[in-house]
Order: structure tokens, then sequence, then C-alpha cells
């Protein structure tokens, strides 16, 4: 199998030109930590793991959801869909999270499947604000938010935080999906160098109340040849540091240095996205073209 690595930087022509009118007259109405039955944010400074980071947060059950819904989902983010909204076309990327996400891409485009590599590219809470001083919801986010566009000058979103990865499906079927992030360093080691730094795993199962999500998140050098298992060598540590510093890549809207905080936003993003399914996936799914 053939792991792409990350091409990290972001550049202009990466925004979208236009984006989806926000879901309600008032703005965009996102999930937020109240669609989270449990968050749970680990980071290796504290001790807590051996990795940068760990995150995992379960969904209350998604209504309307169902397994097949999911799978149609990844399969299709990609491509373009009717928007109920407006009812004009957009790529379903964008009408999963019309604020943060950027574009979406797979190849191969025309069957996702293990081996398929996805590549995210987004601005996690655009316009959200961290507060420190709460632990329960460590990042808030206005309603009248918009994502940015081409037209936007780089001064304006070039120092936010960021993600420009390319993801290996390892995992898909109808219980959940699995991607990893690779990089390639001599200082690695190993036969080829090359080490998994991130994997982002969703989980699902469907209930008498809805389909209850699981998605998790570690962050951090894998052992050679591990897609899961964090390195303990001595080389981990140091290589740590520096996999944090290029993830957190110097971002204004993020405390500097501070991977907890990160953790945290990632975890609501991940509720504005998946917790919002409800509103727009059934209807999308049942009005679907069948390929």
């Amino acid at each position: 199998m053939i792991r792409q690595l990350n091409p990290r930087e972001l550049k202009q022509l990466d925004l979208p030109p236009t984006r989806p009118p926000p879901n309600t007259p008032s703005g965009w109405d996102f999930c937020g930590w109240d669609c989270l039955q449990q968050v749970k944010v680990l980071v290796g400074e504290k001790g807590e793991t051996k990795g940068v980071y760990e995150m995992e947060a379960v969904f209350k059950p998604l209504q309307g959801v169902t397994s097949i819904m999911m799978v149609w989902l990844f399969e299709n983010l990609h491509r373009d869909a009717v928007y109920a909204v407006d009812g004009k076309t957009y790529p379903m990327y964008l009408i999963f999270h019309g604020v943060d996400h950027l574009f979406h891409t797979a190849e191969p485009a025309d069957k996702v499947d293990v081996g398929t590599v996805f590549s995210w590219n987004e601005i996690p809470l655009t316009g959200c604000l961290h507060n420190r001083l709460s632990a329960s919801q460590p990042w808030s986010c206005p309603r009248n938010r918009t994502g940015y566009l081409q037209s936007d000058p780089v001064q304006a979103w070039g120092t936010k935080f960021h993600t420009k990865v390319n993801m290996t499906i390892t995992r898909f079927d109808s219980s959940g999906i699995e991607f990893i992030a690779q990089e390639k360093n001599p200082f690695f080691g190993g036969s080829s160098n090359t080490r998994t730094i991130v994997n982002t795993r969703h989980t699902w199962t469907e209930t008498s109340s809805g389909l209850v999500l699981k998605t998790q998140q570690a962050v951090g050098l894998m052992e050679e040849g591990s897609d899961s298992s964090f390195d303990t060598s001595l080389l981990a540590p140091v290589t740590n540091l520096i996999i944090k510093e290029q993830y957190l890549d110097k971002a204004v809207n993020v405390p500097k240095g501070n991977i907890t905080a990160a953790a945290w936003m990632a975890a609501l993003h991940y509720s504005q996205e998946y917790g919002n399914l409800p509103k727009w996936l059934p209807q999308m799914y049942s009005g679907r073209t069948r390929r």
C-alpha cells in the first residue's frame, strides 16, 4: 500500500470561491458541547499519554442516521450534492461543515475503500474563541461566523490553525472508518524512515435512540510498523515535541504551545460536523442518485 505524505502548506486556491448559505436565517446552527455525551483528552506533556495527545468524543444518539448513511457519507464527501436550504449544488464537504471546511478529495475518486487517500483541508473553529478558564467548554463559537473564501487576503487566514493532510484509509466497513497520516523523516529510523503520526477513528453503533458515534484521534509518533500504538523508545519524546510544533505551526488562534487547547478544538469541530448530521444527511441520502 502506498501511503501519501503531508503537503501541509495552505494556499489561496485551497479555499473555496463560494460557500453554502447558513442553515438558519440567523446563522449556522451547529451542534456544540451539548451534543456530546463524553469528551476525554490526554496530553503527553502531562504524562497522560505516550503521544502528543489523545482525544475521544462520544456523541449523543444521532436520530435518523443509520450505519448505511455513514458509509454513504464517506463514500461521497468528495462529490457534489444538492443543498436543501437553497436547492443549489455544492461540494458535499462544504455542506458537512459550511464554515471550517476548505476542500476534500479522495484518490482514487471512483471507489472509496481501504487504501483510498483522503485529503482533509480545514481551518477548524474559524471565528471561535478559546477560554482557558472553562474546563468543560474551553472553546465557544458565535452563531454568525463565516468561513474564509479565495477572495479573502492571506493575512486574514494565513496564521490560523489549519489542517492540510493526506490520510490513508486502513479500515472501512459498516461499523466504522479509520485513517492515518504518515511522515517520512530520517530522524524516525527504521527501514523506510516513515511513521504514522496521526490516527483518526470513527466507530458507530445503531440503537433504538439513534446512531451512537465514537470519535478517537491520536497524535504522536507510532511504533515502526504500527498505525495505532505509540512509540515508547528514547526517540519518542524528542520526536513528539517536533510533531507538536509542526501540528500547532505557530497558529495565532491557539494559545502558544497549548496542545490541550488544540485537542479540545478537535473535539468541538467534530461535534459540529457529526452532531449536525441528523439535520441534513437522512434527507440527502433519501434523495440520492444511485450509482
